[in-house]
């Protein structure tokens, strides 16, 4: 017997998800095209967002890719631009786009690798939310998932984790910021993940995409403010 078809939870909707040319992006990116979402994909290797567009478009998706930085502000009101002329509205954003230092003390940090962190991992998944988070509250829906991590005090990994903790206390504030619009904001903690970032990682990216769709698709009492965690063994909790 073949195996069933995902159910197209997601049908009729359109995501955003940021850091799509490889990694957990690229995996969210399969998984939900799968559940019936159409993708704007942003990340900043145009070959690889090609493949991944031809990919979609196999699983009778539509798709849109944007080469940009997600740490500039006119980059993201482009996507937003390009974004525009395909698609009615953008339903759900997943914050993916993330780098990591190697490992170093804190205090031995260049200045200059501090701020292009913080400006990836935390400004990013701001101006995106920014962005759109009035067009949400104007269609009456939203769901916004933040990728953070189980390293938010983790030594030799100061600015990533500084990072992460700041994106999930930017989740809890604007999930309780915008209680009955509509809006559901949640972060997303994948665990230890394979990917270009932790190649050593035991864990595949596709462990992450059940979880993305179920906070994709959550219903509108559904829960906001939360870290759901992808654990190592076991089943999916949060």
């Amino acid at each position: 017997m073949g195996r069933a078809k995902p159910r197209q939870v997601l049908k009729g909707r359109v995501a955003l998800i940021t850091g799509a040319s490889s990694g957990i992006g690229w995996a969210m990116a399969l998984g939900f095209a799968d559940a019936g979402a159409d993708l704007v994909l942003v990340a900043r290797r145009a070959h690889r967002l090609v493949q991944l567009t031809h990919a979609i478009e196999a699983k009778g998706r539509r798709a849109l890719l944007v080469v940009a930085d997600v740490a500039i502000e006119r980059a993201m009101k482009r996507v937003l631009q390009q974004a525009d002329l395909v698609f009615p509205g953008i339903d759900i954003l997943v914050n993916n786009a993330g780098i990591c230092l190697p490992e170093q003390p804190t205090h031995k940090t260049p200045l200059p690798d501090w701020e292009r962190v913080l400006a990836v991992n935390l400004r990013g998944p701001f101006l995106l939310s920014r962005l759109l988070v009035p067009r949400m509250v104007a269609a009456g829906y939203g769901r916004i998932i933040n990728l953070t991590s189980s390293y938010k005090a983790e030594p030799l990994h100061g600015v990533y984790s500084v990072s992460k903790a700041a994106l999930f206390a930017l989740t809890r504030v604007m999930a309780q910021e915008l209680r009955g619009t509509g809006i559901l904001v949640n972060a997303l903690d994948p665990g230890w993940i394979c990917s270009e970032m932790a190649p050593d990682g035991p864990n595949p990216p596709e462990r992450v995409v059940p979880l993305g769709v179920r906070l994709a698709s959550l219903p509108a009492r559904g829960p906001s403010g939360r870290e759901f965690v992808v654990p190592f063994k076991g089943a999916i909790h949060g």
